[in-house]
């Protein structure tokens, strides 16, 4: 008994405590969403949303701060897709963990809408603000912001994705970060992030996007056949637009402060 009670007295370090508080839990969190068979389930703090739904005020994951993850979202096996909707609110965070983590989006992926033009919803005070890591996963992303987040406002991977009226600001990390092909950003702004405004590595990427007061690089594209004739950035603490590969449009000078294409300098 004395030598259990030695051993339990020993403190775990704390980055064992923050990486097992960190690690995936979505397996065991509960079902919720709009349209289950018992009706509507409001969605908690770590909750997986499993069908169509719009987040309303007296849901906990939008009432009071998550410890560690925000939501989950996964649909069904044979869904072509699935909507969650902000409905405005915010899901705040404790500075670990991810917003809206989205493991299956169904064949066509997941719709993440914030809320609309004039009133975002926003995700805010996690480790990283939304995350996908496979392609498929999300369809389109609109009338969202991405606020104040440890790392990334955003880190996904990507395969046609739409972007549209997102605002990433105060991230430590990057304001975006993308990998994979296609899609469209539309009317994008990333500012003040404690890295770059946008990180992409991407093939086919339409960017209609502004990067303004970012610690580092506004945007900085890696990959072939971006249109970037529609992105803008100025006044951050390196380069405006740094590309790294061929572009399927001209990058406009007059648009951003200092651009470097493959490294070499093409504008003041």
């Amino acid at each position: 008994m004395v030598r259990a009670m030695a051993i339990s007295a020993v403190p775990f370090p704390l980055s064992l405590v923050v990486l097992l508080m960190s690690l995936p839990h979505w397996a065991s969190a509960a079902a919720c969403g709009d349209e289950l068979p018992q009706g509507r389930v409001a969605c908690g703090c770590g909750d997986t949303v499993v069908t169509d739904t719009r987040l309303v005020a007296t849901d906990p994951a939008v009432s009071s701060a998550c410890p560690i993850d925000g939501l989950i979202v996964r649909a069904g096996e044979l869904a072509s897709s699935i909507r969650l909707d902000l409905g405005g609110h915010t899901i705040r965070g404790s500075g670990i963990g991810a917003g809206l983590r989205v493991v299956y989006g169904g064949s066509d992926g997941a719709v993440i809408a914030g809320g609309t033009s004039g009133a975002r919803g926003s995700i805010a005070g996690f480790g990283t603000g939304l995350r996908a890591d496979a392609g498929n996963r999300i369809a389109r992303i609109s009338h969202l912001e991405l606020r104040d987040n440890r790392f990334e406002g955003a880190r996904m991977r990507i395969a046609g994705t739409v972007i549209e009226d997102v605002v990433a600001s105060g991230n430590h990390g990057d304001g975006l970060y993308l990998r994979g092909t296609g899609g469209r950003l539309v009317d994008v702004r990333s500012e003040e992030n404690g890295q770059n405004g946008l990180r992409l590595f991407t093939r086919g990427m339409a960017v209609d996007a502004v990067a303004l007061r970012n610690k580092r690089s506004g945007i900085i594209v890696d990959g072939a056949d971006n249109d970037l004739a529609d992105a803008s950035a100025r006044d951050n603490g390196r380069d405006g637009l740094l590309v790294r590969g061929s572009c399927a449009r001209e990058v406009q000078s007059q648009n951003s402060d200092r651009i470097r294409v493959h490294a070499r300098e093409v504008s003041r």
